[in-house]
């Protein structure tokens, strides 16, 4: 085969925007290890990341929320030149009526659930205000559990973040972030 050019490959910092992201989204449930790959993610020169910011993950106690492992990927991120992209999506099975914890488990639905749900999103938002710019909600909402469960709750499905949450919020394909 011919040899037809070279591409000169160029690093997320040296891209001010690109149409090219990396997805995160099974971080969230361990199906993926961001430190295994983390050096490769601003050589890429994808400049977005989708680190699925899960509520089971982060609250593993009810009341008691651990942003850590997420600090640890948004930080390394910036400092790769990569935009994180937080999607906080997932339910949580701490609570009644929580939803379940893995892909298409359902979205919550009891006053107490919301009422938690509202509290971690406000907190993760108010964590993540400065270094993160974008953020979705239930990101993978097509699963079957998720899409039946959104058609019999619709409106607490489509639940915005709490006004005074600060957050940056956008529709699923709004952003830069694809």
């Amino acid at each position: 085969m011919a040899d037809v050019g070279r591409i000169e490959p160029r690093s997320a910092r040296a891209i001010v925007e690109s149409p090219w992201s990396i997805g995160g989204e099974t971080l969230d449930r361990d199906f993926a290890v961001y430190e295994n790959d983390r050096d490769y993610v601003g050589e890429l020169g994808a400049t977005c990341i989708r680190p699925q910011a899960a509520w089971q993950k982060c609250e593993r106690k009810p009341g008691r929320i651990d942003l850590g492992w997420l600090y640890a990927i948004v930080d390394d991120a910036l400092a790769r030149g990569v935009r994180p992209s937080l999607e906080l999506s997932y339910s949580s099975t701490n609570y009644p009526g929580g939803g379940g914890a893995r892909l298409g488990g359902g979205i919550p639905t009891s006053v107490e659930t919301l009422a938690a749900w509202d509290h971690w999103v406000a907190t993760t938002a108010r964590h993540f205000r400065n270094p993160v710019r974008e953020s979705g909600k239930f990101g993978t909402n097509r699963t079957s559990g998720a899409a039946a469960s959104s058609r019999r709750h619709p409106r607490r499905f489509m639940r915005a973040l709490p006004p005074s949450s600060g957050a940056n919020t956008r529709r699923p394909g709004s952003g830069r972030c694809r």
